[in-house]
Formats: structure tokens, C-alpha cells, sequence
């Protein structure tokens, strides 16, 4: 039983996204801002986690190692919030979905939902046997979107696997291009190719299904069944990519770092 943590949220749908790959402190604001006017101020707690992701394109593999240990720190939060009854569902993106996947595994008490998004992860790896067995990862539904005309991962997920864990089947194809190698009936995979052309979480989070698929299971009722299509606004990329205030967000976050 935990303490109740003043000015701590109880009680809440509680949302988490999770970045992935050398994502910097504003581009995650940004995402955050994006999915709080998706909420339809609903009153749903939307968080982001971060982690040491790195700013260098050639250190994947180095952050992909901090990827285990992001897991058990986000794990610990996921408690804290469980604690003060709040029902915890996960966003991942990219590498991020491998701190999600770690994080699911190690938690005891049943969560809500987890969403992938352009997950930097082998296709065979939620599986019988894989790396992220999906029987093993405790949340009500896992979701898993895919799109084979992401931007990043046909290339360089193959390139920088190569090197960690050589040629393998399905060990250098990312289950966010394919989805699944083989059907899991613990997952949901979702084909969002026409929808989904870029490997930037907001081009992923702007895809309707996308979103409608992660309101329809985060609002609580009445929204939830309330919830049409044409409801949900999607921020325009220049009301997303603002230089004047990234600038600013990123020049903070560099004093404070």
C-alpha cells in the first residue's frame, strides 16, 4: 500500500507516452500537447516518460542497452499510480516500445492498455518464446500498429540490428513494418500503411485510427461511446512544429540539464 503523495492525481485514466530513439525534450512536450487535445478534456491524466535516449544517431545500440533498466524505472511510476488507484495505459514509440514491453513484464498488477506505435522491435518478438512473449506482459489489451511505409525503420532498424544480433529471419525486420511474423492471439495488429507515411510519433499519433483506437479504450464513459470519427482534432504540423517556442523549449531544457 502506498502512501497517498500530495497533489498526486487518484482515481484516473492515467496515459504515459513513452519516446523512442534520440527524442529530446521538446519534440516530447510537443507529442503531449498533441494527444492532451485529442483528450477532448476528458479529464484523462496524460504523461510523458523519458528517458536516456541519446542525441547521437550513432549511438542506437547504446540506447537500446538503456532500454531494460528505462523499463524498471518506468515500472516503479506505473506502481506509484496504481497505488493511488489510477489506471495506468502505455503509448510506445519506436525504441520507446521496447521501455514499454520491459516495463509490462515486471508489473504485477494488471494495467489497462498498451499501444505500439512504429516499435523498434523484431517481428517475432511478442511470439511463443520471443523476447516480449506476449502471455507474459500484463495489460488488458496490446495494441500494435504498423505501417509498411514508415520512414526510418525498413533501413536502419535491419542496419543497427545487424550488428547486435546478426541475420536472422525475422530478427532484423521491425514489427512496425510488418506487424506480428505470426498471428498472437494476445495481440492486435492494426495496418495503418495508408494512413501512416512517416516515422515521427506526431505523423503516427495524427493517423485517426490510431487515435481513435487508444480514446475508445482510454476515455471513460459517457465519452467513450459518445466517440465519432469526425470528433477528433488532429493539430496541424504548424501548430505542432512552432520554431519560435520549440526553440525555447529546447534552450530550457539545455540550462536545466
Amino acid at each position: 500500500v502506498f502512501p497517498a503523495i500530495r497533489g498526486l492525481p487518484q482515481r484516473c485514466q492515467t496515459l504515459i507516452f513513452v519516446h523512442g530513439f534520440s527524442y529530446p525534450a521538446f519534440k516530447v512536450l510537443n507529442t503531449l500537447r498533441q494527444l492532451q487535445v485529442s483528450m477532448h478534456n476528458s479529464g484523462v491524466l496524460v504523461l510523458g516518460f523519458m528517458w536516456p535516449s541519446h542525441s547521437n544517431k550513432a549511438a542506437y545500440l547504446k540506447a537500446k542497452a538503456k532500454t531494460a533498466q528505462a523499463g524498471q524505472h518506468l515500472q516503479q511510476l506505473i506502481a506509484v499510480l496504481q497505488g493511488h488507484q489510477n489506471t495506468v495505459h502505455l503509448v510506445g514509440h519506436s525504441l520507446g516500445a521496447r521501455v514499454v514491453l520491459n516495463a509490462s513484464i515486471q508489473i504485477s498488477k494488471p494495467m489497462g492498455h498498451c499501444f505500439l506505435l512504429a516499435a523498434a522491435i523484431r517481428a517475432d518478438a511478442l511470439g511463443p518464446g520471443g523476447e516480449f512473449d506476449a502471455t507474459r506482459i500484463t495489460v488488458c489489451k496490446l495494441v500494435v500498429f504498423y505501417s509498411r511505409y514508415d520512414t526510418v525503420l525498413p533501413v536502419w532498424f535491419p542496419a543497427a540490428e545487424f550488428f547486435d544480433v546478426g541475420l536472422s529471419r525475422h530478427g532484423t525486420t521491425a514489427i512496425g513494418t510488418s506487424g506480428p511474423a505470426a498471428p498472437v492471439d494476445a495481440i492486435t495488429a492494426i495496418d495503418v500503411s495508408e494512413e501512416v507515411r512517416l516515422h515521427w510519433a506526431p505523423s503516427w499519433l495524427g493517423s485517426k485510427t490510431v487515435l481513435l483506437s487508444i480514446l475508445g479504450s482510454v476515455l471513460p464513459e459517457p465519452g467513450r461511446s459518445r466517440l465519432r470519427l469526425d470528433d477528433i482534432r488532429v493539430l496541424s504540423y504548424e501548430e505542432l512544429v512552432d520554431g519560435e517556442e520549440s526553440s525555447r523549449l529546447a534552450q530550457s531544457f539545455r540550462l536545466c540539464s
